[in-house]
Parts: C-alpha cells; sequence; structure tokens
C-alpha cells in the first residue's frame, strides 16, 4: 500500500511537471506571434503612411501649380500681358502633342474671321494679342520667356532649407495648355503633374497628373473701352482712320481707347500711333487713361432691323 501511495505520488508529480513545459512553450510560441504580428503590423503602417504621404505632397503640389499658373496668367497689371496665353496653346517637352518645348507667342495666333479677311489672299484672321504693347517696361520676349520657364523646369514649392526636418521635397511640371472657345469665351485645359521627391536627391518617389479645365472670360478694363472703333478689313490697314481734331473732355478724367482694328506684322511698325492717325491737333485720354489701342477685336453683329407695317 506505501509503494502504491508513493508510485501515484510520484506519477502525480511527473504528470504535473510534464503538463507545464508544453504549457509554456505554447505561451512563448504564442507570445513571440503576437508580437510579431505587431511589429509587422506597425512596419505595414508606417509604409502605408509613407506612401500615402507621398502622394498627398504629390496631390498638394499639382494643386500649388495650378495656383501659381492662374496667378500669372491673370496678372495683367501696368500693363503686362500674361492674360493673353490664357488664348493659346502650349506645351512642354513631356507633352505627347509635341516632340519639343513650345510656347506660343499670342501675336502670333488668330481668330479665324472670313468677314474680316473679305476673300484677301494669305490672310489669317485676326490676331489674338496686339503686336505694340501699352507699356515701355515689358516686352512679348521677356513675358513669353517666364512662361517657357515655367514650362521648362520642374518648379520647387517653397525654399528649401539646408537644416530643414522635411524629408520631402514638393514640385511640379506643368506639361501643357490647350484653349478651346472664342475671344469672349472659353476653357483653357491645363494638364500638371505634382512631384514628391526625397530631399537632396533627384529620384521622384511620388507623383500625381491632374488635368484642370479653366474657364476664361474676355473682361474690358476702363481704359480699353473704345469710344468708337476703326477699320473694317484686314485690307484697310491706315485708310480706315482719320481723327482729326477731335477733343475728348474732361482731359485728366477722361478713360478710354479710340480700337483701331489693325493687324501689324512687326514690332517695327510700332510708332507714334496718334501721328500716323493724323492727330496731332487732338487731344486724347491722358497717358496711362487709354489711348489709341491697335488690335483687330471682334465686332457686335449688326443688330436686324424690321419694317414696320
Amino acid at each position: 500500500m506505501l509503494f502504491s501511495k508513493k508510485v501515484s505520488s510520484n506519477r502525480s508529480g511527473k504528470n504535473n511537471k510534464g503538463f507545464a513545459i508544453p504549457q509554456i512553450l505554447i505561451l512563448g510560441i504564442g507570445i513571440a506571434v503576437g508580437v510579431s504580428g505587431l511589429m509587422a503590423a506597425s512596419i505595414l503602417s508606417l509604409t502605408g503612411s509613407k506612401i500615402t504621404r507621398q502622394e498627398l505632397l504629390a496631390k498638394a503640389s499639382s494643386y500649388s501649380g495650378i495656383t501659381k499658373l492662374r496667378a500669372l496668367f491673370n496678372d495683367n497689371s501696368e500693363g503686362r500681358l500674361f492674360n493673353y496665353f490664357w488664348l493659346v496653346d502650349n506645351c512642354s517637352e513631356k507633352a505627347s502633342e509635341c516632340e519639343s518645348l513650345n510656347i506660343s507667342n499670342p501675336t502670333n495666333q488668330y481668330w479665324a474671321d472670313d468677314s474680316w479677311c473679305d476673300d484677301e489672299e494669305n490672310c489669317n484672321g485676326r490676331q489674338k494679342a496686339p503686336v505694340c504693347i501699352p507699356s515701355e517696361n515689358y516686352s512679348w520676349a521677356n513675358e513669353k520667356q517666364i512662361v517657357e520657364d515655367l514650362f521648362r523646369n520642374s518648379n520647387y514649392i517653397g525654399n528649401t532649407l539646408p537644416n530643414s526636418k522635411r524629408d520631402f521635397d514638393q514640385a511640379f511640371d506643368l506639361i501643357s495648355t490647350k484653349y478651346i472657345g472664342t475671344e469672349d469665351s472659353g476653357i483653357n485645359s491645363v494638364l500638371i503633374e505634382g512631384l514628391s521627391i526625397p530631399k537632396d536627391t533627384n529620384i521622384i518617389s511620388g507623383s500625381n497628373k491632374l488635368r484642370v479645365n479653366i474657364q476664361v472670360n474676355s473682361e474690358t478694363s476702363e481704359t480699353g473701352f473704345g469710344f468708337f472703333s476703326a477699320g473694317e478689313n484686314n485690307s484697310d490697314k491706315t485708310d480706315s482712320l482719320f481723327i482729326g481734331n477731335l477733343n475728348i473732355t474732361p482731359f485728366n478724367e477722361a478713360k478710354g481707347s479710340i480700337i483701331w482694328r489693325m493687324n501689324i506684322d512687326n514690332n517695327n511698325e510700332c510708332q507714334d500711333f496718334q501721328e500716323l492717325a493724323i492727330a496731332e491737333n487732338a487731344i486724347l485720354p491722358a497717358s496711362g487713361n487709354g489711348g489709341i489701342w491697335i488690335q483687330p477685336l471682334n465686332l457686335p453683329k449688326q443688330p436686324r432691323l424690321k419694317k414696320r407695317d
């Protein structure tokens, strides 16, 4: 009996110890698997957050590029000419429709107009922009160069500071702009690509292509309001205007332009228009308030008149 009891007691002790070993192993394996799972989830979360962050940075870059383009093209202060670039097509080297960088000169683009050409040979239509500019401080060559620089290179957003903690730089590439419409209104379709670039590298880690259609409407300032316009067809040229001794009063307050509808072939033809219009004795709005403005703008159609019975 005693032996039997002792054996029974030993057997019981062996069973307890034997059970404890696999339990500890199972718990250990379970903890290890749990920790590995948490680590994997954290790594995937960090990786996913990093990718998402780069995508968001690239998307924000493209929107910043659109804002910058709109601010530039809408700048017509002090006689600047950027607003005419809304009316023409431009493309960078990345554009599929162009083999190389191509920035249009608005003065070389024309509105098709059969009435203006009036069956004249080699008539392209009416120029989209005036060759002779209202301010001597700017030129078509300088304005075009600024637009070209915007399309040629990647444009970084903000200043890159040497000791900044930013991991990525933001930039955008303007790919193309295409205008569809008339001189009264239309749509300019802008294709842009936002970029996320790791700091101190040229490797693109995130990109976001965006196409934005921007509504373009014509608007005439006070100094562009015509007292009258002259020139019905392309062939009229300088024979269409004789001002004589016309006086616009009051001199210091009057605002407006005499719109001389005429294509100008090159900048060498830009001269003293008051003398060209035989208006040496005329009093026109003061400098900055208007004067003679040469551009073949569209004229409204003549109203159809009905005879009352």
